[in-house]
């Protein structure tokens, strides 16, 4: 290591390595107008493909690969030389097929390759990354917006260096700070350049290094771009989402996408002329509750003079997913009805398209639907059972389903009271309590899928409605509120705001209000879907503080709603800003997925706005003046909401730490952590608590469920809940088993989903399973409760509604019972009788 080195000239020689040895040799000619970078200073070559630029020794130089060449091209480090010398360096091309129609490439983020045998190593990578580059054809490359180790050592390095090697598409890594803890000694050496540049197929792609000087990336990316073809697509990719002067750069220079990680969370951002796409964790859950997962953009060169790019979006498999979903397992389907076939699919961008057969008859084509699923109308079926088989990406299942007839209680006919779950939690106290038990015998009445994924919050229930919020992970070009008719699961109506709804919506009166991801809060007609207001929280917030997380609360005429900068009182009839306030100041990203609580009109909302930063915060409701605020353990890290129990709120942070906090004065109590396995930035509890008059039910993204007594917070009861999931769910781990969805309480039982696709009753006073739903499909969504029936949304993009059906006696039995009766009952009329007019005729003494 040179700890001080005087800048040198540097010559640079450009060349065509046709054989790719690395070595250049006897007629391999130069490469006129090559672009070489040092640092941030680019120049053209010569008609010899010669370059001088100034250096110091160890600096990696690199050119810029093009069509006709492999990418991203060669790099070395400027040797060292004797005092008053030149330093010579040759780089060579590897002549590449230019691409000749559509090509893709991938996009990943934060793998932090850990040390072997660590929940997240190079060997739980290693199928994932062979799933995302496993498609036909293979991917043009891979890109990947930083953080590949967790900690900069030699060996995360090299562990990952083993599987680029044996990469059937080329590897290109933007620095992290997970990989910078060296100030970039590991990365120069091993990596080379931190920022350089490469144009591919219409594409012109720019590496930046998040952890450089504000003022070194803004001097690269306009001298790179200087030297741009104009007719190209710009991307660029960084780390983290990019600085406001960056970004202002960004957009003003003709950049189009941007590609960021950092925050562990899937996010789409329009901003400063561009599409910011944040993405999750390549192999562990995010902290936004999205599994793990990537994206894949498809190019086509020839989109109208320039190429055009499209979006997908893939999660990271532990398994392959391949299952009929709709009907459901123990549905049935109604006998002269038209049968809908939905199936999940999952196993990487291999499988591109699924087929079904029905009874052994030919295989169909299934049309894809959004998320997971792919979807198919059928013919009406006789009555009795009938075999479906599925066929995709190579993968075959096979599954039965019955054609009968059933009863179930009208839900509309219902008190309001009883059936309707009108924001998460149920109310403001966001409690998922009910008192009326649902039993046993539930099976799925409908299942309807809506066109993308549904992540986090819950369903809601409000009148003849079941609303809900699906997601586009891959552009938010299809991200909507929709709303299902509660007894038939028919779609009533779809609302797309442009941007995503991340958390729950919240129904008061005749009014949905939803949040979306950009800041904007939306008013929407409950019966049409119609916009009535909407209010933007966001003017003068930098887009990544006034992201919204959180979902809405509804305290009678009252909305509270907003983000770490911008929390507001609203109007639910006009969405006017009765009050505002600015939570966390000072945060710099960081917002939380804690939505705001109060135990109802007039008493404080409690929130906690940041996962780091302002602590848990008090509100009047009526001014918006805060009350006081508290900085405890119990909100670093938070996603759960805080529940309002009487004159306390429940607190559960990332690490499983548990608190309470008194509504009146902001004192928090501490009661330690559900688990001693995790730590600060686990992010392990994604499930907000259901607390219920006697019983508290937390759970974990390990898979473990507790039962606690809310009086004093002794733990009755712990125990392990489900399979291993076919996702990723959870933070800092691979595969696992988790809760991410929150519980419900209903009666003596606690219903808890599970992301190994299925929900389980649970008996509050000793954890012993009661029931078990088998949903087919993994679920990160919490559950809804509407009278005696239960609301269940899937991650691969399905909503299920379980009832128990009504049983109805054959009246034969009936009348030869009430016959028997009466023919008892007239004999003993008969008996007595008989037996009077005997006592009549008797003679007197």
């Amino acid at each position: 290591m040179i700890l001080a080195a005087a800048a040198l000239w540097v010559d640079v020689a450009v060349y065509e390595d046709r054989n790719g040895d690395g070595q250049r040799e006897a007629g391999e000619p130069g490469v006129a107008g090559a672009v070489v970078g040092v640092g941030v200073i680019e120049a053209e070559a010569d008609a010899e493909g010669v370059v001088h630029l100034l250096a110091e020794p160890g600096d990696p130089i690199w050119a810029r690969a093009f069509d006709g060449y492999a990418l991203p091209g060669p790099w070395a480090p400027v040797p060292a030389v004797g005092p008053g010398e030149r330093a010579w360096v040759a780089l060579g091309l590897v002549p590449r097929p230019a691409p000749s129609g559509p090509w893709t490439f991938v996009v990943a983020a934060d793998p932090h390759i850990q040390k072997d045998g660590d929940p997240v190593d190079a060997h739980t990578l290693a199928p994932i990354f062979d799933q995302a580059t496993g498609a036909t054809p293979t991917p043009d490359f891979v890109l990947i917006a930083g953080d590949v180790t967790q900690g900069t050592t030699v060996d995360q390095a090299e562990s990952l260096f083993a599987m680029v090697a044996t990469s059937p598409a080329p590897v290109v890594i933007a620095p992290g700070n997970h990989d910078w803890y060296d100030n970039g000694e590991l990365w120069r050496a091993r990596f080379g350049p931190d920022q350089f540049s490469f144009t591919h197929g219409g594409v012109h792609v720019l590496v930046l290094n998040l952890m450089l000087p504000l003022t070194a990336q803004i001097r690269f990316v306009r001298n790179d771009l200087a030297t741009a073809r104009p007719t190209d697509r710009v991307i660029a990719v960084i780390h983290g989402p990019p600085e406001t002067e960056l970004a202002e750069v960004l957009g003003a220079a003709g950049v189009e996408i941007v590609i960021a990680g950092h925050w562990h969370a899937n996010r789409i951002l329009r901003r400063d002329g561009f599409l910011e796409l944040d993405t999750e964790p390549w192999v562990m859950g995010g902290m936004d509750q999205t599994p793990a997962g990537y994206r894949v953009i498809e190019v086509d060169p020839e989109g109208g003079g320039r190429a055009a790019l499209s979006v997908r979006h893939f999660p990271s498999m532990e398994t392959p997913l391949l299952a009929l979903v709709g009907p459901a397992p123990g549905q049935c389907v109604a006998p002269g009805a038209p049968v809908t076939l939905v199936a999940a699919a999952a196993a990487g961008p291999a499988l591109d398209a699924v087929s079904v057969a029905i009874d052994g008859g030919p295989m169909q084509p299934m049309a894809w639907r959004g998320g997971l699923d792919w979807v198919r109308g059928g013919p009406a079926l006789a009555p009795g059972a009938h075999t479906i088989a599925l066929r995709g990406g190579g993968l075959t299942a096979q599954a039965t389903i019955e054609v009968c007839a059933r009863e179930f209680a009208d839900l509309a006919a219902l008190d309001a009271d009883d059936r309707d779950w009108p924001q998460l939690g149920g109310g403001p106290a966001r409690t998922g309590m009910r008192a009326r038990a649902l039993g046993a015998n539930l099976v799925p009445r409908w299942v309807t899928a809506v066109g993308g994924h549904l992540v986090a919050g819950s369903p809601v229930v409000a009148g003849d409605l079941v609303i809900v919020a699906a997601i586009d992970l891959a552009d938010d070009q299809t991200s909507a509120v929709v709303a299902l008719e509660l007894a038939t699961g028919a779609i009533r109506w779809r609302f797309a705001p442009g941007a995503a709804v991340r958390n729950a919506v919240a129904v008061g009166g005749d009014t949905v209000v939803a949040a979306t991801v950009d800041g904007a809060i939306w008013g929407l007609d409950r019966a049409t879907g119609l916009v009535r207001w909407r209010t933007d929280l966001a003017r003068g917030v930098r887009p990544e503080e006034a992201t919204t997380w959180g979902a809405p609360l509804v305290i009678g005429e009252l909305v509270v709603a907003g983000n770490q900068r911008r929390l507001a009182g609203l109007d639910l009839a006009t969405g006017r800003v009765r009050w505002a306030a600015d939570p966390v100041p000072d945060t710099r990203d960081g917002g939380s997925f804690a939505s705001p609580a109060t135990g109802g009109p007039g008493e404080v909302v409690v929130t906690a706005p940041n996962r780091a930063l302002g602590g848990v915060i008090g509100y009047d409701p009526v001014t918006g003046a805060e009350q006081w605020r508290s900085i405890d353990i119990c909100t670093l890290s938070i996603a759960a909401s805080p529940v309002v129990d009487g004159a306390i709120a429940h607190l559960l942070s990332g690490a499983t730490e548990r608190c309470t906090v008194e509504l009146a004065t902001g004192e928090t109590g501490s009661w330690g952590p559900l688990t001693q396995k995790s730590f600060e930035w686990a992010y392990e509890v994604a499930a907000t608590e259901a607390v219920g008059p006697n019983a508290m039910v937390a759970a974990t993204e390990a898979g473990e469920v507790f039962g606690l007594d809310p009086e004093n917070e002794h733990m009755r009861w712990a125990r392990s809940l489900g399979a291993v999931s076919p996702i990723h769910p959870a933070h800092y781990r691979a595969a696992t088993r988790a809760v991410a969805g929150a519980p419900v309480i209903a009666g003596p039982w606690a219903w808890v989903p599970g992301t190994d696709g299925a929900v389980t009753a649970l008996d509050l006073m000793t954890g012993a399973a009661r029931a078990r739903l088998e949903v087919g499909a993994p679920i990160t969504s919490g559950l809804a409760l509407a009278g005696d029936a239960l609301v269940v949304a899937s991650f691969d993009g399905t909503v299920r509604l379980y009832q128990a059906p009504l049983v109805r006696r054959s009246p034969w039995p009936m009348i030869a019972e009430a016959g028997a009766v009466l023919a008892g009952g007239g004999a003993l009329v008969l008996i007595a009788r008989r037996r009077r007019r005997k006592k009549k005729l008797r003679p007197t003494s």
